[in-house]
C-alpha cells in the first residue's frame, strides 16, 4: 500500500469518524448533559469539591471524573451498561442515585444506549463553569458578538502563493506554524472535484477533454469559466437545496414537502438573499406580496417549521431549529433552566416561545394555506387567531404543570445593549424575530452560513461545532477569515453564490490531498487546511452518479404532488433503471442507510461518511449495478465512435472518474475486456471505491 493511499485512509476514516463522534455528542449535549447538571452537580462536581460536600469521592462534570469514578469504583464503562455502576445506581440497585428521586424509565433508558454507544463525552480537562446567573454584558464580549470586526488582511512571506484573501489568512498560519500548504490539485482532479461539490454531479466526457488539452498552468481561465458554468445551472439548486433540507428536519412525509423542496431548489438557482430566504421561511404568511407570484412563494416558504410538528414538543424543536440552523446557539437549552454555559436565559426562552405558541402548525393541509394559481393548500405555519396570541407561561423546570408568570413575547436579551422592546403586535410575533435573524447588524446569521458553506466545500467548518457558536462549542481556528467571508456575504446582498465563488477560487480549495509527513504529524485534524480532504460521495450523488453515467439521468424539475406513494422511484416506465435525481425521488430505505442517507428525525450538521463492507457488497450484488453496467458501455462505446480497446479504456475512465488511466491501468484492463468483455469490464470499474470518493 503506498503512501498516497495510506493518507486518503486515513483522512476518510478521520472525517468519518467525526461525523459520528458529532452525532453521538449531539446525543450527550441533548439528553444526557442536562441530567447531570440537574441532578447530579449539586453533590458531585467541582462546587461541590469546594464546598466540602463532593458525594462518594464521584466527579460527574468532567469526562476523566465519570470514568474513573468514586470509592466503589468506575461510575462509567464505554461500550457496558453492565460494568457501569452509574446505571446500577440510576436504577436504585445497591445505591441510589439521586437518592430521594429515581429518574423516569426513559431517561434511564437514554444512559444506557449512551454508555453502550462509547460515551461520547466532549467535557476534556477542566470542567466548564457552570452559571449561577445570566452575565449577558460578558455573553455579549464572546466571540460570536454579532457586531463584525474590521478585517485586515495578513501579510505573509511566500507573496506567490495566494491568489485571494482568503489565502493569505489561510496560508499566515500555516507559515507561523512553519509548515506549507500542499501542492495544487491535478487539473482533473480539481474538475471532478468541483463538479460534484457545486452540483452534485460528474464532469461532461467534453468538460474532461477541455482539461486534459490545458497545462497546469493555463487551466485557470477555463476553471473560472466552468465555476460561473455551474453556479448558472439548473443543477446547483437541486444539489445545495439537500444541504439546507438535511438541517431542517425536512419530511417527505408531510403531505405538500415536495412543493417546498422544489421552493428551496428555486431560491439557491436564483441566489436569493440569505437573509430574504430566511424571512420568508419563518414570516413567509406575513410577509407583503406585490402580485400572486409573489404571495405563492412565501406560502410555500413557510412550510420549514412545520416539518416540527410531530416532535413532543413542536416549540421546542422550532426553536431548536431557529437557533442551531439559522444562529449557531442552542436556544432549546433553556428550556427546563437558564443556559447553562451561554447567555440564554428561561425567561428568553419562553419570551420566545410566546412568538411560535401565538403561531398555528396545521394538521393537514385542509387547515393549511391556500396557493394562489392552483388552489391547493399546503401544511404551512400561520398565526394563530387574535384571541390566542399573546405572552405564554413560564413554566418551572420546563414542566407544563407548573405554571408561573406570564412571560411577553420579545428577542434574546444578549443581542442588544439595552432590554429589547416587548412584541405588543396582535400578529405572532414572527415578523419581528424574522426581521431580527435577516438584519444586517446581526452578522451572527451571516458567519453561520458562511461556516456551513466553508465546511460543504473544505470539508471542515472554520468553527468545527456548526450547530454551536457557543461557548460549550468549538472556537473558530481562522477568526478574521470568518468574519470576511461573512462581509462577502453581507455585501454581495446576502449572495451565497458570491461565498461559493469565493472560496472554490482559492487555492485553499485548490489544493491536493497529498501532503508531507511533517505537515500531517502536525497537522493532523488538518485545522490549519494545510490540505485537501477526502470525501465519500453522499447518498444522493452516488445514486445521481450512476445514472448520469449511463445516460439515464432525466434532467428538469420534478413538479410537486402531494403524496409520497406518487412521487417517482428510480425507475422508468419500462421498468428499466432510470429517472430525475434522487432529491425528488421516493428513497429506497435501505439504500438510504447503507449510505448515510438523511434522516428526518435529526438537525443533520453533517452526513456521516462511514466506509462498510455492506457499501462494497451493494455494488457488487446490486441489481442496478448489473442492469446499468452495459448500458453504461454501450454509451462509453458511443461516446468514442471507436471500437479500439485502448480508446474504449481511456474514455471509460474519463467518464467514470473525469482522468485518464495509467499504464498499468490500461494495460490490466486490456487483459481483462480480453477475457470477459467490456460490459464486464465497465461493471468491474463502477464496483471500485474511486467511483464514490474524491480526491
Amino acid at each position: 500500500m503506498n503512501q498516497i493511499t495510506i493518507q486518503i485512509i486515513s483522512a476518510l476514516l478521520l472525517l468519518s469518524g467525526s461525523v459520528v463522534a458529532d452525532e453521538r455528542k449531539d446525543f450527550f449535549e441533548k439528553k444526557i448533559r442536562p441530567v447531570l447538571v440537574k441532578k447530579c452537580y449539586r453533590c458531585h462536581s467541582a462546587v461541590a469539591v469546594k464546598k466540602g460536600r463532593l458525594g462518594g469521592g464521584l466527579q460527574l462534570d468532567t469526562r476523566a471524573g465519570i470514568r474513573a469514578g468514586g470509592e466503589t469504583g468506575p461510575a462509567v464503562v464505554p461500550g457496558s451498561s453492565r460494568k457501569s455502576l452509574l446505571i446500577a445506581a440510576l436504577r436504585h440497585q445497591k445505591l441510589e442515585m439521586p437518592p430521594n428521586e429515581k429518574l423516569s424509565p426513559t431517561v434511564i433508558a437514554d444512559f444506557v444506549t449512551w454508555i453502550e454507544t462509547g460515551a461520547a463525552d466532549p467535557r476534556e480537562g477542566k470542567p466548564i463553569p457552570i452559571q449561577t446567573g445570566i452575565d449577558y454584558e460578558k455573553g455579549r464580549k464572546h466571540w460570536c458578538d454579532p457586531r463584525l470586526r474590521p478585517v485586515e488582511v495578513t501579510t505573509v512571506k511566500d507573496k506567490t502563493w495566494p491568489r485571494g484573501k482568503i489565502d493569505h489568512y489561510i496560508l499566515a498560519r500555516i507559515e507561523k506554524s512553519k509548515l506549507q500548504p500542499a501542492d495544487d490539485a491535478e487539473p482533473l482532479t480539481l474538475l471532478r472535484r468541483l463538479g460534484f461539490a457545486l452540483t452534485g454531479l460528474p464532469p461532461s466526457l467534453e468538460q474532461a477533454k477541455r482539461f486534459e488539452a490545458l497545462s497546469s498552468t493555463s487551466y485557470q481561465s477555463e476553471y473560472k469559466r466552468v465555476v460561473d458554468e455551474l453556479l448558472n445551472s439548473a443543477r446547483f439548486g437541486e444539489h445545495w437545496a439537500r444541504h439546507w433540507l438535511d438541517g431542517v428536519r425536512y419530511d417527505p412525509q408531510v403531505e405538500t414537502s415536495a412543493f417546498y423542496r422544489n421552493w428551496v431548489i428555486n431560491a439557491f438557482n436564483q441566489d436569493m438573499p440569505y437573509n430574504e430566504f430566511l424571512r420568508k421561511q419563518i414570516a413567509g404568511d406575513l410577509l407583503p406580496a406585490t402580485n400572486d407570484k409573489e404571495k405563492e412563494g412565501n406560502i410555500l416558504a413557510a412550510q420549514m417549521l412545520v416539518y416540527n410538528r410531530t416532535e413532543a414538543d413542536p416549540v421546542e424543536a422550532s426553536l431548536e431549529v431557529l437557533g442551531q440552523q439559522m444562529l449557531g446557539i442552542s436556544l432549546n437549552c433553556a428550556r427546563c433552566h437558564d443556559h447553562k454555559f451561554d447567555a440564554v436565559s428561561q425567561e428568553d426562552y419562553y419570551a420566545l416561545a410566546g412568538i411560535l405558541k401565538s403561531s398555528k402548525y396545521p394538521k393537514s393541509a385542509r387547515d393549511g394555506l391556500t396557493i394562489p394559481s392552483t388552489s391547493t393548500k399546503v401544511v404551512a405555519i400561520m398565526d394563530e387567531k387574535p384571541n390566542r396570541i399573546g405572552p405564554t407561561h413560564f413554566l418551572e423546570g420546563g414542566d407544563s404543570s407548573r405554571r408561573g408568570k406570564l412571560i411577553p413575547r420579545r428577542l434574546p436579551r444578549v443581542f442588544f445593549a439595552k432590554e429589547p422592546s416587548t412584541i405588543e403586535s396582535k400578529k405572532s410575533g414572527r415578523l419581528e424575530l424574522a426581521n431580527w435573524i435577516g438584519d444586517a447588524n446581526n452578522s451572527l446569521t451571516a458567519r453561520v452560513m458562511a461556516n456551513r458553506i466553508w465546511q460543504r466545500l473544505i470539508g471542515y467548518g472554520i468553527v468545527r461545532t456548526p450547530n454551536d457558536f457557543g461557548t460549550n462549542g468549538e472556537a473558530p481556528t481562522h477568526p478574521q477569515l470568518l468574519d470576511y467571508l461573512a462581509t462577502v456575504m453581507i455585501k454581495s446582498n446576502w449572495s451565497i453564490k458570491a461565498v461559493i465563488r469565493e472560496i472554490v477560487l482559492s487555492r485553499t480549495y485548490q489544493q491536493s490531498v497529498v501532503t508531507t509527513a511533517s505537515t500531517k504529524s502536525k497537522d493532523h485534524a488538518n485545522k490549519l487546511f494545510t490540505r485537501a480532504v477526502p470525501t465519500r460521495l453522499q447518498y444522493e450523488q452516488i445514486m445521481d452518479q450512476l445514472l448520469s453515467v449511463a445516460g439515464r439521468l432525466e434532467s428538469g424539475m420534478v413538479q410537486p404532488v402531494l403524496k409520497i406513494n406518487k412521487w417517482p422511484k428510480h425507475r422508468r416506465k419500462d421498468k428499466t433503471y432510470g429517472g430525475p435525481r434522487a432529491i425528488y425521488v421516493r428513497a429506497d430505505d435501505h439504500l438510504k442507510r447503507t449510505f448515510d442517507g438523511p434522516n428526518t428525525e435529526l438537525l443533520m450538521v453533517r452526513r456521516a461518511r462511514s466506509v462498510t463492507a455492506p457499501q462494497a457488497l451493494y455494488f457488487l450484488n446490486s441489481e442496478m449495478l448489473r442492469e446499468l453496467s452495459p448500458i453504461t458501455a454501450q454509451r462509453i462505446r458511443k461516446l468514442s465512435n471507436s471500437q479500439k480497446i485502448a480508446v474504449l479504456i481511456q474514455n471509460a475512465y474519463r467518464v467514470l472518474f473525469t482522468r485518464l488511466p495509467v499504464r498499468k491501468e490500461q494495460d490490466l484492463g486490456a487483459e481483462f475486456i480480453g477475457k470477459y468483455g467490456f460490459d464486464r469490464y465497465v461493471h468491474a470499474l463502477l464496483c471500485t471505491n474511486e467511483l464514490i470518493h474524491l480526491n
